[in-house]
């Protein structure tokens, strides 16, 4: 390892962060079955649990690993720019007009020396991590773009609090807005040795692109479907291919709208059709009989188009920006 090679820093301080966003759980369910006043009932519990000192421990260790990573690449740069007779002094103003660069070096010289500074103290805010905690990681980056909470994770947290424990912000904002910082000073003044930034920036505006174009797909798919009229039909005139939905004959709700892809006949002689819609789970068997049905009136085919499309690939367009 060349500890002088400014592009290796740059690639650490990406692969530790990597490593603390890797550190997550999978979130199992705790289900519990009971009876009351003669009815059976099932419990699903949802939540993060319980963070031991051990979890704690490990956690605080990778925010460490990330703090010291984006701290020391001062002293890398500064020796960087010596070696090159260019102006060290760029490098103090930076950390100095970036108040979550001034918090990363007080929390790694606090790593170091002790709590609270004695000596230089660049936020004047005496920063402490505080709070570690899990928290139910799942995320909602489009409108009515449900995610399967099966696929979701439990994500340890932490808050960065003051000297009398005000709250400054979040471990992610902190580390998010710090990188920032050091990337744009990267790129604006030393572009030969920022080719991963500007990578990783790329795939960035790439990503946030692919979200824009799935949004405006979810977005026209439910104006369509709202402004359109839709036909009561017996579930004999569905075909494979129709956009329909389903109503629940006890109450008249909407249960579920989408594509029929499939009819079959059960094992109990029971006619079953596959709705393929954009739940967490995808496609589902209704037995058809229970439900009242509704075929959506198609006007413009360009409208069948992009219906048919949507729930054909919504499963594809999710995973794209996942």
């Amino acid at each position: 390892m060349d500890f002088n090679n400014i592009q290796q820093r740059i690639s650490l301080l990406y692969k530790a962060i990597e490593l603390y966003y890797d550190f997550k759980q999978p979130m199992i369910p705790v289900t519990e079955e009971g009876e009351n006043n003669g009815k059976r009932y099932l419990t699903v519990k949802l939540g993060a649990g319980i963070t031991t000192e051990d979890e704690k421990l490990d956690f605080f260790n990778r925010i460490i690993l990330i703090i010291h990573n984006i701290a020391n690449i001062k002293d890398n740069l500064k020796k960087f720019l010596s070696e090159r007779n260019l102006n060290q002094k760029v490098v103090e103003m930076i950390i100095d007009d970036s108040i979550h660069l001034s918090i990363i070096a007080d929390l790694s010289n606090s790593e170091k020396h002790g709590y609270p500074l004695t000596k230089t103290r660049r936020s004047k805010l005496d920063p402490k991590i505080t709070n570690i905690r899990k928290s139910w990681d799942i995320n909602f980056p489009l409108s009515k773009v449900y995610h399967n909470i099966m696929d979701s994770n439990v994500q340890f947290k932490a808050d960065i609090v003051d000297f009398n424990d005000n709250f400054i912000c979040d471990f992610d904002e902190l580390i998010e807005k710090a990188i920032e910082n050091w990337e744009d000073f990267f790129i604006k003044n030393l572009n030969e040795v920022s080719g991963e930034i500007l990578l990783i920036r790329e795939n960035k505006i790439q990503k946030n692109k692919q979200i824009l174009k799935v949004q405006q797909t979810i977005n026209e798919v439910n104006k369509i479907i709202q402004s359109s009229e839709w036909i009561n039909v017996s579930w004999q005139e569905l075909v494979v291919g129709m956009i329909v939905r389903n109503i629940q004959r006890e109450n008249n709700l909407t249960n579920s709208t989408g594509i029929i892809v499939e009819q079959f006949i059960d094992g109990n002689a029971l006619p079953i059709i596959k709705l393929k819609d954009d739940s967490p789970f995808g496609i589902i068997n209704f037995h058809v009989e229970k439900y009242n049905w509704q075929v959506i009136k198609i006007v413009k085919p360009n409208d069948l188009m992009v219906l048919s499309y949507y729930y054909y690939n919504c499963d594809v367009l999710f995973q794209s920006i996942n």
